[in-house]
């Protein structure tokens, strides 16, 4: 992300994902040290959303299923990644997340009219029928590729298909 922006890239092309949202690994602490970085990149939006235990990641990570939260528990949590984001004039945004209806301002990941709007460039609007009833997401193309273009191994990404590099290790 640093060195497209040094490159020239404008912070406001750029839609910050902070997915999946797991309780009790998203810390207030990880969240400012996010934050505090995202800022000093120009970042001024971000969109979350929770973990979603697809048949997959089930299969994966069959203890995760305990990260699972309730809907109170998860606005909890979204109010304090809101609170915090605001603190550093990060605009928080959410996707596909129907129990936050009200707390957050819902959003697109891939939102055609918010990049024709900056850009002065005509983008498509019409929804992704690929992506899930909740999603608003404009169509688009993915640049990675489901269950194989992440080298991270985490036992609920929907992108890994590498075994785990030593770095990441994350919950194995």
């Amino acid at each position: 992300m640093d060195r497209l922006i040094e490159s020239g890239l404008n912070p406001a092309l750029v839609n910050w994902r902070m997915d999946s949202i797991i309780p009790g690994f998203h810390t207030a602490r990880t969240v400012h040290t996010l934050a505090r970085r995202a800022k000093t990149l120009g970042l001024t939006r971000c969109t979350i959303s929770f973990i979603t235990f697809y048949d997959h990641v089930k299969k994966r990570w069959p203890e995760g299923l305990e990260a699972e939260r309730d809907p109170a528990q998860q606005r909890e949590i979204a109010n304090m990644i809101r609170d915090i984001l605001g603190g550093y004039g990060i605009a928080l945004y959410v996707c596909a997340q129907p129990r936050l209806s009200g707390l957050i301002t819902p959003s697109k990941c891939i939102d055609g009219g918010y990049y024709s709007a900056i850009t002065g460039f005509t983008f498509e609007t019409e929804k992704d029928p690929s992506q899930r009833k909740q999603c608003g997401c404009t169509k688009s193309v993915d640049i990675g590729k489901y269950r194989a273009s992440c080298w991270h191994g985490c036992r609920y990404c929907y992108a890994t298909g590498y075994p785990s590099c030593p770095e990441a290790r994350i919950f194995e």
